[in-house]
Order: structure tokens, then C-alpha cells, then sequence
């Protein structure tokens, strides 16, 4: 049987997306959500993880957006984080450099994280999937092992290109997509590149950390039009996988307000909600032999 991790990213970005992945968490539709504490609507998200202690959650590594907790001025202006692009160009230009202020960064948001909750974070991801660079991957996996931190995503798993090829078929592009489709198949290309090239998934277990050996919401996951064509999406993902593996599948739930200072399409969010609330999830993942799991990498919820 398949088992599937089902992973909300974002938990802290503003009310109505702590909101949404909150009502998930309580239907029984998430394994796990991950946490960026630096962001808007934290303090609410680390209340929330300090008092539901049955709710795993993770921490999302975040460098691209809002405010840093250190002074990484590699990363950050007077304005807060430079976005991706500045990470690129300083993996580029300073790795060592870039290496020793993320991972400042990490230890001072995991400890934000640990101060909060009372708890250490189940897993680590990174916000916008920084982490394929590869001082990012080093910083991730060093303080992961140095704090107990017992798993990483794995963002090379699976065939993100085939994925994004299955959701055009499904729902194809529709008005305005066709630059939304460009770029997930240069990021799917780029991350399976980068991955593959550098080792990632066999680096993590080689540190006795449990990585999932599929991953996939990424090259697909923007590609919304509404429920019944995401749920054709997720099943047409599902049946591709092994019989007997171990899958992440991140999903980003969420509602209307529109978080300050992020690019947000609250109609895809609010999707995403509808979506993993839908009896229609737990049919597709019936027919496709998928056994949610409970936190990141655990044992099958209970029935």
C-alpha cells in the first residue's frame, strides 16, 4: 500500500491560511504542516502548534520573504529578505559566505520555533524551495543533525515534469497560464537537476534523517481551476507512484485575504481548502491504495 504524507506549507503567513490548514488538521485531511515563524501571522500559528501537541508541524526554513531574526545582510536590505534571486546570486558569487548566514538564520528561527512551542519541530522545508541550493541544502542538513530534527523534504523525488504534463492534460492551460506553465517546468527541471546533481535525498539518509522517496504539488500545484479537476490532478499524481513507497504531497490551503508582501492567489488557496476537505480525497486515495500518514514519516492515522 502507498503511503502518503500530506504536508500545508505556510502555516503563519496570515489569518485565513492559519485558518484553513487549522480546519484540515482537525478533519483528519494533513499529516503535518510547516511553520515559517518570521512571518505575519506566526504567533498565532506557534500558539496553535503549543497547544494542539497531536498536530505535527515542521519548520519552513523562510529566506525569500518578510523580516530575517539575524543580521544576514547577504540575504536582507532594510526592507527584509532580497528574494530567491539574491540566494542564487550569492550561492554564485560567496557559497561559504552565504553557507555561515543561513545557517544563522535556521538556528535563530528553530530556536524562535522551540521557544514558542515548547517543542521541537518535526521536520524541516524551506519557503519557496531555497533549499535546492546547495549552501541552503548543507545549513538544513547540519542543524538538523546537530538538533534532532529527524527528517527533511525530499524535493527531487518523483517526476515533476510528468506531473505538470498531467495537469495540462487534465485541466489544461486556460487563460493566462501559459507563463504559469513555463515557469513550473523550468523550476520541475532545475530542481531535479540540481538534486540529482548534488546527491540530496541519498545525502539526508546517509545522516539518518528520513527523507519520503516521492514528492509532488510543486510542478502541478499552480494549476488550479477547481475541485473535481485538482482531485483528477492528485489521483492521475497517486497512480503513477510505486505500490509501496513512502510520498509527500504539499499543498499550500488557505482562504481570501491576501497576505501583505507575497504573491497569493487566494481563489487557488481557497481550492486547495475545498479540496482536501472534499469526501472526494478520501475516495480518490481509496481507489489508489493510499494510507495517510500521521506526522511527517509516522505511523497511519487512526480511523
Amino acid at each position: 500500500m502507498r503511503q502518503l504524507i500530506i504536508n500545508a506549507d505556510d502555516f503563519g503567513l496570515a489569518p485565513s491560511v492559519n485558518e484553513a490548514i487549522v480546519r484540515c488538521f482537525e478533519a483528519g485531511r494533513l499529516s503535518s504542516a510547516t511553520l515559517m515563524v518570521n512571518a505575519p501571522s506566526a504567533a498565532e500559528a506557534l500558539a496553535h502548534a503549543k497547544r494542539q501537541l497531536s498536530h505535527t508541524v515542521g519548520l519552513h526554513l523562510n529566506l525569500i520573504h518578510f523580516s530575517p531574526l539575524t543580521d544576514c545582510s547577504l540575504l536582507a536590505g532594510p526592507g527584509g529578505f532580497r528574494g530567491l534571486a539574491a540566494l542564487v546570486a550569492e550561492q554564485v558569487l560567496r557559497a561559504d559566505a552565504l553557507y555561515a548566514q543561513v545557517r544563522a538564520e535556521l538556528e535563530a528561527q528553530l530556536a524562535e520555533f522551540q521557544s514558542a512551542t515548547g517543542r521541537t519541530p518535526s521536520h524541516v522545508d524551506s519557503h519557496l524551495w531555497a533549499q535546492v541550493l546547495p549552501a541552503v541544502f548543507q545549513a538544513i542538513v547540519d542543524v538538523a543533525t546537530a538538533s534532532r530534527i529527524r527528517a527533511v523534504r525530499n524535493i527531487e523525488g518523483g517526476n515533476p515534469l510528468a506531473a505538470l504534463a498531467t495537469a495540462l492534460r487534465i485541466g489544461g492551460a486556460g487563460p493566462g497560464n501559459a507563463w504559469r506553465s513555463a515557469y513550473q517546468a523550468a523550476k520541475a527541471i532545475w530542481f531535479k537537476g540540481q538534486s540529482r546533481w548534488c546527491h540530496y535525498p541519498e545525502r539526508l539518509r546517509s545522516h539518518g534523517l528520513f527523507t519520503p522517496d516521492h514528492y509532488f504539488g510543486v510542478s502541478e500545484g499552480l494549476l488550479y481551476k477547481d475541485v473535481d479537476t485538482r482531485l483528477r490532478v492528485i489521483e492521475a499524481c497517486l497512480s503513477t507512484l510505486p505500490a509501496s513507497c513512502t510520498s509527500e504531497f504539499m499543498v499550500h490551503p488557505g482562504g481570501e485575504a491576501n497576505p501583505t508582501g507575497v504573491w497569493y492567489r487566494s481563489t487557488d488557496a481557497r481550492i486547495e481548502t475545498d479540496t482536501l476537505l472534499s469526501d472526494g480525497l478520501l475516495e480518490v486515495m481509496t481507489r489508489q491504495r493510499v494510507r495517510l500518514l500521521h506526522g511527517y514519516g509516522f505511523g497511519p492515522k487512526e480511523d
